[in-house]
């Protein structure tokens, strides 16, 4: 009788398993594509430092006010989005094991879509910088 019900059981430890090991891979890809979005946003640093320098420099020897406070909207502009990166990274909490497959999705949902919304915010800033400075060379 222990045999017949040991087999009945079985199938369904299988079945455990193997929904958890999906769970488990549902999770690992959905934390991938976070950290490939926060590599990529990573790679921005520089340029974003770099185009805060040229910015601020130019501010400073511009005489003419309104294209002095566009400078200024722009550098401000890649400073936010250094900041809003810096406190991502702050807050991101990367263990995400002691929380239920739920729980786990829902964080890592979450935490992409800020992500990309900084990513988004990094790219218009750096793009609206280039612009600028190709437009108004020293």
């Amino acid at each position: 009788m222990k045999k017949i019900i040991y087999l009945l059981l079985f199938p369904l430890i299988l079945t455990a398993c193997d929904s958890e090991a999906d769970n488990k891979a549902q999770e690992r890809k959905l934390f991938d594509e976070v950290i490939s979005i926060h590599n990529e946003v990573m790679n921005y640093e520089g340029m974003i430092l770099e185009n805060k320098a040229k910015l601020d420099t130019l501010a400073k020897m511009l005489k003419d006010k309104s294209l002095q406070d566009s400078v200024l909207t722009l550098s401000e502009n890649l400073q936010q989005a250094d900041a809003a990166m810096s406190e991502w990274m702050h807050q991101f909490e990367p263990d995400y094991s002691q929380k239920t497959h739920k729980e786990a999705i829902k964080y890592l949902a979450d935490q992409k879509a800020s992500i990309t919304q900084i990513d988004s915010v990094t790219k218009k800033a750096i793009k609206a910088s280039w612009q600028f400075l190709s437009n108004h060379k020293q």
